[in-house]
């Protein structure tokens, strides 16, 4: 359910842009042993590497229906379910998450060093929407964010750590475990919630049609075609039959439009002669 708000919040600066959103699911992932890869490689390569490693993140948002909201250092932090409601919010958030640990391999592999992604999930209510006078960035605010960090540091590298809110929308289709993770984090306690560790997918993920993967599908396939027709051309063009047939086409089409021409000015002489004569004739009537 959305709500906006921003009817109501008009300040002495400007009307600030909010809606609330029921029943979004937050995810928050830290890269665990980020400090140490930090301290061995230059500014410059490490920029290199985090920036390969969000660019897949970013890819598996696409893939997952995610709304990326921004970066902070090391911590990639994304959200379903808002500004654009759907109900599988949660298990695409589940996804996500997997997925990302899947993708830090990347990072284990380039830089030799046991580094990890700790990611945990919170699904509630959201504030969404743009602050402030310069630099606008949507973001979201309520107390579910915050628990939803909380999830986050209070998780385990390479797991993914989803509270019992979140558990309530799997709809069975993951297999998990205790995590007691409320044990680990006094907020969470005080909140009520209880956490747990995915183990594995239940099932296989079948991507939903929607207009954005629609969209990469088809700018997928237009790349390939295209791809196919500049392979094809370039061989038709090395081939002297396919000149010879194209000097044959334009032959034709010449002498096409040449006939065309013909028999156009021959038309227009008749009608010219006819019209001469019948305006010739009706002079001679009347005198």
């Amino acid at each position: 359910m959305r709500q906006d708000l921003g009817a109501s919040l008009d300040t002495q600066f400007k009307k600030i842009y909010m809606s609330r959103h029921e029943n979004v699911s937050i995810l928050y992932a830290d890269i665990v042993g980020f400090t140490a890869i930090s301290s061995t490689y230059s500014a410059s390569e490490l920029v290199k590497i985090l920036n390969e490693l969000f660019a897949r993140f970013d890819q598996l948002s696409e893939r997952f229906e995610q709304l990326r909201i921004k970066i902070l250092g090391d911590c990639y932090y994304c959200i379903s379910g808002a500004p654009i409601e759907r109900p599988d919010h949660a298990v695409l958030c589940v996804y996500m998450g997997l997925s990302m640990v899947e993708a830090i391999k990347y990072v284990q592999q380039t830089t030799n060093s046991p580094v990890d992604m700790r990611v945990g999930i919170h699904t509630g209510a959201v504030l969404a929407g743009v602050l402030g006078q310069r630099q606008w960035q949507f973001d979201v605010y309520s107390k579910d964010v915050e628990l939803a960090n909380k999830m986050e540091s209070s998780g385990m590298a390479g797991r993914v750590h989803i509270s019992n809110a979140t558990l309530s929308f799997l709809n069975g289709e993951f297999e998990v475990e205790p995590a007691h993770g409320e044990d680990r984090e006094e907020a969470l306690q005080k909140a009520g919630i209880v956490t747990y560790f995915i183990v594995r997918a239940l099932k296989p993920f079948i991507p939903a049609v929607t207009k954005s993967l629609a969209s990469l599908t088809d700018a997928e396939n237009s790349r390939r075609a295209m791809e196919n027709l500049g392979d094809g051309r370039n061989n038709k063009e090395d081939s002297e039959e396919f000149r010879q047939r194209l000097r044959k086409e334009l032959d034709s089409k010449s002498k096409q439009i040449e006939t065309s021409f013909l028999i156009s000015i021959t038309n227009y002489f008749f009608l010219s002669l006819f019209f001469s004569f019948f305006f010739f004739f009706s002079k001679l009537s009347v005198i």
